[in-house]
């Protein structure tokens, strides 16, 4: 194991999930910034301030399926400072990236920051209560379930295509499959340590993984 998956495991954020949940996470992209540099994963630069920050490190959290569309890819970033604990921490929401540390605290152990995951679309918040301030919390789970179809990001674009009939065959599968009503009861849910990729790997890894979901999906053979 070497020192960058060593950190990544050592300040891996306790992730608490629905009741209801029907998604796990299914790798662990990390990226150790020693200095400020630019996200291969999100569009935003990572600061590290050397004068309070020893590191940060970048987690993408990948699931196979955001129940309305296919495949998701959420962020979390952690500041360590030179003490060795944790003094700062975002998180990304829908395209964008909040704070992730409450007032309240929600550092355990001086390592691993607290959060809470958005049911169904994987959006984290310090508190999971705060996710009903979306207007669409509750049917984004159900009556709009897969409505997004196939997502197709810039990152994977050379691999992935779509047309509209493999959308519509998507969108039925996770409504049908899927759809689910949240509890706004959440639990936390271990990440096993074989998760945690470098992100090179992981990036390379999911186009494989969402060209299996889609043989899955539609009936047919996963391309070698």
């Amino acid at each position: 194991m070497d020192e960058d998956q060593k950190i990544a495991l050592q300040y891996q954020p306790r992730i608490r999930f629905d009741l209801a949940e029907p998604f796990a996470v299914k790798g662990m992209g990390y990226t150790v910034f020693r200095s400020t540099g630019k996200s291969a994963s999100f569009r935003r630069t990572v600061t590290v301030d050397p004068e309070k920050t020893a590191f940060a490190v970048e987690y993408a959290v990948y699931f196979d399926y955001d129940i309305q569309h296919l495949y998701d890819l959420e962020h979390v970033w952690v500041y360590v400072g030179h003490d060795g604990k944790v003094n700062d921490a975002e998180a990304s929401f829908h395209g964008k990236y909040l704070k992730a540390m409450s007032l309240g605290g929600n550092v355990e152990n001086g390592a691993h920051v607290r959060l809470f995951c958005q049911p169904g679309k994987h959006a984290f918040l310090p508190e999971g209560r705060l996710f009903t301030l979306l207007p669409d919390w509750n049917e984004a789970c159900n009556a709009q379930a897969g409505n997004m179809g196939l997502l197709v990001m810039d990152l994977f674009g050379d691999a992935i295509s779509t047309t509209p009939e493999l959308q519509e065959t998507v969108h039925r599968y996770i409504r049908g499959k899927y759809a689910f009503r949240p509890t706004l009861q959440f639990e936390p849910r271990a990440l096993d340590d074989s998760l945690f990729l470098p992100w090179p790997r992981l990036k390379a890894e999911i186009p494989i993984r969402i060209q299996k979901e889609l043989a899955r999906i539609t009936g047919t053979n996963a391309p070698d």
